[in-house]
């Protein structure tokens, strides 16, 4: 990752007769120490990350956004079932990302990454694919929209991906042979043969 640990604070400061004095808020996103992805499984963003933010810091109706660009091949989805991207264009090339928004306090926040789930391209792993890891775009926005005050993290650099054996596959044939030796299927009066043939996966 660029950084394991990515803050942002935003500091508001209300005017008026009775407003008082809106509290400074500040969110931390540290990236898991010792997380690793599996080959072939779906993740959620929080196991990635763990948020850090003092309960009384977050008055409850902050907006959040959380942007996501994968590699070819993968695919994102949140509780609700697969979710769709959308096409932005930047620097006249086209490029598909997810958003998902969400409001609230840092609990609610832990819980939008919690319900973002990420696979890898099928078969992906560090060991055979790329040397870095498995590398999604993901931008976490904070918004005051009582202030129009705005933090932004980037979260983005590689993950691992570690390789997980696929099982093999056994099929059985059972069949004859004719008086010319070509295979039939197995009759009355005839030995039988049985040919057995072991698939491995790609890994």
């Amino acid at each position: 990752f660029v950084s394991d640990t990515v803050s942002w604070k935003l500091t508001t400061n209300y005017t008026g007769d009775g407003a008082g004095d809106r509290p400074e808020l500040e969110i931390v996103l540290e990236r898991v120490e010792d997380f690793q992805a599996r080959e072939d499984e779906w993740f959620s963003l929080a196991s990635v990350f763990q948020v850090n933010a003092d309960a009384t810091s977050l008055p409850g109706d902050v907006n959040f956004s959380v942007v996501i660009a994968l590699p070819e091949g993968s695919q994102l989805r949140n509780e609700s079932g697969g979710l769709s991207p959308m096409t932005i264009v930047e620097n006249g090339t086209p490029r598909e990302v997810w958003v998902v928004t969400g409001s609230g306090n840092e609990v609610d926040l832990k819980n939008i990454l919690e319900a973002i789930e990420i696979q890898p391209p099928k078969d992906f792993n560090t060991s055979k694919d790329a040397e870095d890891g498995f590398a999604p775009e993901i931008t976490v926005t904070a918004h005051d929209p009582q202030t129009g005050l705005q933090g932004e993290g980037d979260m983005s650099g590689p993950l691992p991906v570690i390789p997980v054996t696929d099982g093999a596959r056994i099929d059985v044939d059972f069949y004859a042979l004719d008086d010319a030796d070509s295979p039939i299927d197995p009759e009355e009066g005839r030995d039988v043969q049985i040919s057995l043939k072991i698939t491995t996966g790609v890994d």
